[in-house]
Formats: structure tokens, sequence, C-alpha cells
């Protein structure tokens, strides 16, 4: 593990160079960068090391959601002119690959989909579930619906908030709890201390939990790559309510037994999905979800194809 120990200020200046003499220390066989700061650094490098770039966004949509219209373009034309430098941009979903080619027009594209750590977030048996809801001070008998990410415009959490009050009237033992934190946070609180059955809890430290004492995973995003956060809630072994997103069709679609979807933003197709999850053989989802973690989606699988890649690249 090496550092270049600079603030994103002190990055700014002096980044380059300090990685231009790390790699020339290190000598590796190749360059795999995740994110749009490393990304731009790496395609600045005019050594010919094979360089690898993973993207997991969407750029003219999350950057504009996340700083603003005007840096948000601005971000989106440097990481693509960087990305059209690289050997390989690896998107981590179908959604992602076919985004970059078709608004970017990049055909330097790979796609290697998420992957999860299936030591850390695995299934546990009822009394193990049991305990820890005792320790993380949740309800023992209720239906615990987690959403696990930052509580920002694209995640849009306030949407789940403000149907509550009518999940809870179909089913009033149904409590939903979020982790995280995020510019969204203080209406998030203001709007939940309204509602029944809603938790906010902030960032927590224990994440692996938290999921594994809960029972479903639900979330509304608007936007994501392929999301980690459901990913790990399947790997310990929760049913899915997800948004009808390119990304979440995408995991959906590789085993529709894990959960259901519904059409983002649409109060009806919500709370009909989420009836139609709640009414569904739990079992049966519970098992499909950590059959498909194991079969496609884990961090072991992820790493091989990786690999792959950078055998194919160095030879």
């Amino acid at each position: 593990m090496h550092s270049l120990n600079l603030s994103r200020l002190g990055g700014t200046f002096l980044a380059k160079n300090r990685l231009k003499k790390l790699v020339s220390k290190i000598k590796p066989d190749a360059i795999h960068t995740q994110g749009f700061r490393a990304d731009v650094l790496s395609a600045q490098l005019l050594d010919r090391l094979p360089k690898v770039a993973t993207i997991r966004n969407f750029p003219q949509a999350d950057y504009s959601m996340a700083y603003g219209r005007f840096i948000g373009m601005k971000m989106a034309w440097q990481h693509i002119r960087a990305l059209h430098r690289v050997n390989l941009a690896v998107g981590v979903s179908k959604a992602v690959k076919t985004n970059l080619e078709t608004e970017y027009c990049l055909v330097n594209t790979g796609i290697v989909q998420n992957g999860v750590d299936t030591t850390t977030y695995r299934p546990i048996i009822e009394e193990e579930k049991l305990s820890l809801r005792s320790k993380l001070g949740l309800p023992i008998n209720s239906n615990i619906w987690i959403v696990s990410g930052s509580l920002s415009e694209r995640k849009d959490p306030l949407f789940l908030i403000k149907l509550w009050e009518k999940v809870i009237s179909i089913d009033c033992n149904n409590i939903l709890v979020f982790i995280g934190r995020g510019s969204l946070e203080a209406d998030c609180k203001t709007l939940a201390s309204k509602v029944k059955n809603v938790k906010i809890l902030g960032s927590v430290s224990n994440v692996d939990e938290y999921l594994k004492a809960a029972d479903f995973y639900v979330s509304s995003s608007v936007a994501e790559g392929l999301p980690n956060s459901a990913l790990e809630a399947m790997a310990c072994g929760l049913p899915v309510l997800l948004s009808d997103i390119e990304p979440h069709k995408e995991i959906h679609n590789m085993c529709p037994e894990i959960g259901c979807l519904f059409n983002l933003g649409e109060e009806r197709s919500f709370l009909e999905s989420f009836q139609a999850l709640l009414e569904s053989d739990y079992a049966v989802r519970r098992q499909s979800a950590l059959n498909l973690i194991t079969l496609e989606l884990s961090a072991e699988k992820m790493s091989q194809k990786y690999q792959g890649i950078y055998k194919s690249l160095i030879s």
C-alpha cells in the first residue's frame, strides 16, 4: 500500500508528479483506476503501461446531481476525455457500458459487474438475527426494510418516507430503517418525524450487522452504476424491492425471484410491488438472492474477470 498523502487541494497541484514518480519506482505491469481524479491522472501519464478504468456511474447525470449543472458538465467532459485515452473503460453494469458507448462514442469499453465480499456479507440463522436486533435496538417482531447508502437526490429517500404512512396502512408491522448520511439528511429527519415506523440512524460502522438483522432491502434510486448496497443486502439473504432503473433491472433480470421492481417515482406501482413481495414465498426469495450472489456477483467472480483483463492487456 502506498499513499500520495495529499488533500484534494494539494492533489490538484502535486498529484500528477508524485504519481509519476511512484509509478517509476514500482514499475507495475498495468494501472487500474477507479473514480474521476484517479482516471484523469492515469490518462495523463505518458508511459505505455496498459491502463484500465472502472466506471461506476452515468457521468452526465451523477456529476450534475452531486455538484450542480455547470461543474457537473465540466467534470463529465474531463472524465470522458480521460477515458478515451485509457486502454479499457470497464462499466460495472451493462447499463453503464451502454451509456459510455451511446452518449460518448467510447469504443474501448468492457463490462465487469460489481461483486460483494461474501465473507463479510453473509446470511445468519434466525436466533442470531434476533440477538442482533436486540443489540442494535431494533424491533424484534417487525418486518425491517433497510435502506443503505447516502441520503441524497440520487437515492431519493424522501420518496420512501412520504409513502411509508400508506405502507403501514397495508401492514403496520413494517419498519423502514435508513443507514447513511447525505445532503438530504435534515429533510429526511424532518419528514420522518411526522411518519410512524421510520428510523434514520445516520452513518454506522457495522453495516453488515444491520443488513443481517433486516428482512428486506429497498431502494428508490434514480441513478446507480450497479449498486453494491443492494448486492450486500442480497448476500445477507434479503429479498429486494427496487426502482426500475436499468442497473436494478439488470440485477432483477438475472434472477427475477430475488424480489420485485416498481416504476420509478410512481406511488401506486411501489405499493403494489411492496404488497406482492410481502405476500410472496420469503424462503424462495431469500435463497434466490443468495444463489445469485454466489454464482454471479461475488467479489471472487469479479476478481477473476479483472485478472483475465490484466493478462489480456499485458500479453
